[in-house]
């Protein structure tokens, strides 16, 4: 079997939706649904981008528009005064004071009837010319400037699809008119002149079409993209604030801890010291233990000594011999027991 011609959901290639929410009217493509309120901030949009091309723009109009002044001297030297009326008399002051007038607050507002209305007021420039040519001099093939005012219309003017539609039809329906019932056009010239004509508006509309379908694309990523630039600077705003309080907490916790970790180190320091006192002082309580217990014991050695000393010291004669000895020990008992007395009252203060 052959294989299945399948046709393209989107022949005509026109542009698909980008977003859920991106939807367009069907003739004037302005934005609905819930992004209809992007309508103003994009005509705004679009009138900052397209000022200075549209300046431009019209700056080439008058200098093409003037430019064929020299077509007229050499086709229709009879007329070439008439037509160079129309082009430097109305055209041209007209097209320059728009120029003036775009540097007005209030053009924003009036921008796009105005490039309607010279649109279709150059094309009209070149109808009634062309009308003159068919009637005065017999020649119907001045319409073809009108090629370049569609063309120019509708892609290099900076005009909105429903602007340029609008103003490309008027010229096409004042031609017909101009055409057929003015100057009564040999029907094969007006059918074959309609024909390319009319072609070329419905391909410039096609094109301007795309254009605009274009830039509000353009216009709603950037707006996508704005919105999503904001989210993550928000994200980005309120984690660095989450951060900051962290890292106070965090600092905060860190000074308490600090805080704690000294006063624990004081306290383990005072511990250290009582522990070391408390040692000492057990230390010297058994040491005052073991000194109360020896004076008492050396005590009671020394109280029979000096007891028997004294009696002995009593019984003996001054002549005696042994009187000195039992003295020097007498005198040394004594001094035992003030040594002793010195031990019990070191014991005692101890206790």
């Amino acid at each position: 079997m052959g294989k299945k011609f399948n046709i393209p959901a989107n022949l005509l290639g026109l542009p698909t939706s980008i977003h859920q929410d991106y939807e367009l009217r069907g003739m004037t493509l302005a934005f609905k649904g819930k992004i209809q309120h992007l309508e103003k901030e994009f005509g705004d949009d679009f009138f900052n981008r397209s000022i200075i091309p549209f300046r431009f723009s019209i700056v080439l109009a008058i200098f093409f528009y003037g430019i064929f002044a020299f077509l007229d001297s050499i086709m229709f030297p009879e007329l070439k005064e008439l037509f160079w009326f129309i082009r430097f008399g109305i055209v041209t002051p007209i097209l320059v004071g728009v120029i003036f007038l775009s540097f007005s607050k209030i053009f924003k507002k009036f921008m796009q009837p105005v490039i309607a209305g010279i649109m279709y007021l150059t094309g009209l420039g070149i109808i009634v010319m062309n009308y003159f040519a068919s009637t005065l001099a017999g020649d119907y093939s001045y319409y073809a400037g009108l090629f370049l005012i569609l063309m120019f219309g509708y892609t290099f003017i900076r005009a909105r699809f429903i602007y340029a539609t609008i103003a490309g039809w008027s010229i096409v329906i004042s031609y017909e008119i101009a055409a057929l019932w003015i100057a009564e056009t040999p029907i094969e010239v007006f059918i074959n002149s309609n024909y390319f004509f009319i072609s070329a508006n419905v391909i410039g509309m096609f094109i301007s079409y795309f254009m605009e379908n274009s830039v509000r694309r353009d216009f709603y990523m950037r707006k996508l993209l704005q919105t999503e630039r904001e989210k993550v600077v928000k994200a980005n705003n309120t984690l660095e604030k989450r951060v900051d309080e962290r890292t106070h907490q965090l600092t905060i916790a860190n000074k308490d801890l600090l805080k704690e970790i000294e006063v624990r180190k004081h306290h383990q320091n005072e511990k250290n010291k009582l522990e070391v006192q408390l040692l000492h002082l057990q230390k010297m309580e058994t040491i005052g233990t073991l000194a109360g217990g020896i004076a008492h014991d050396f005590n009671n050695i020394l109280t029979p000594i000096l007891g028997y000393t004294e009696m002995a010291l009593e019984e003996l004669s001054d002549e005696s011999t042994l009187k000195y000895d039992v003295e020097q020990i007498n005198n040394a008992a004594t001094r035992g027991k003030d040594l002793v007395q010195q031990i019990l009252t070191f014991s005692r203060q101890v206790d």
